[in-house]
């Protein structure tokens, strides 16, 4: 039986219906399939995987961004689920 990775949830952008479209959104939307998921769209973890991988560092600089940094590309799921961010 193969060993199976850890692995992390993130939820899927999705922008407000209510929210004005400007071309800034655009230039965001490039950003995002660049740089990948924002630290603001949500992440689920196992607690036993957060843990290892150092948690949270409410004192740090751009903890959040940290953290992704750390899960990497190949151990996130993009989860069919959205989250509206601001």
């Amino acid at each position: 039986m193969p060993v199976r990775r850890p692995r992390a949830g993130i939820f899927r952008y999705a922008r407000s219906p209510y929210a004005d479209t400007r071309i800034r959104d655009g230039f965001k939307f490039l950003a995002r399939l660049i740089a990948g998921p924002s630290a603001q769209q949500g992440l689920l973890i196992a607690r036993d995987h957060y843990e290892r991988l150092g948690g949270y560092a409410p004192d740090a600089r751009r903890s959040e961004a940290r953290l992704l940094r750390q899960l990497g590309r190949s151990s996130r799921t993009l989860l069919r689920s959205r989250i509206m961010v601001a």
